[in-house]
């Protein structure tokens, strides 16, 4: 910003020198002031912009969800694998189907 002492130096110099307007002088400064100024205003109005649309946006995020079933293929609730399975899936609340494998070892098959 100017200062007062500033201002009034300008304006001694010109009215000591006569040969140019005391308005051609004071108005350098003040068109330096109004850039400032200017520059100071969008520069908080993009900041207060910025911070709204943040703002919008942790409000409104939800948590996605997934809606998925498991499809478990083992020997039968007997077998300890299976079982396993069965108990980690039931403890983080996933679903699943069980399916059980009929057959020869190698070539099981499953009914769904």
């Amino acid at each position: 910003m100017i200062s007062a002492g500033l201002l009034c130096q300008v304006v001694s110099a010109q009215q000591a020198r006569g040969s140019e307007s005391e308005s051609a002088l004071v108005s350098k400064p003040r068109g330096s002031v109004v850039r400032l100024a200017a520059s100071c205003a969008l520069v908080v109005a993009l900041i207060a912009t910025m911070l709204s649309v943040v703002a919008r946006s942790v409000g409104a995020a939800s948590p996605p969800t997934l809606n998925l079933n498991v499809l478990l293929i083992g020997n039968g609730s007997s077998d300890p694998t299976t079982a396993a399975w069965q108990a980690a899936l039931s403890s983080e609340g996933v679903a699943y189907t069980l399916a059980t494998g009929t057959g020869a070892y190698g070539s099981e098959s499953v009914a769904l």
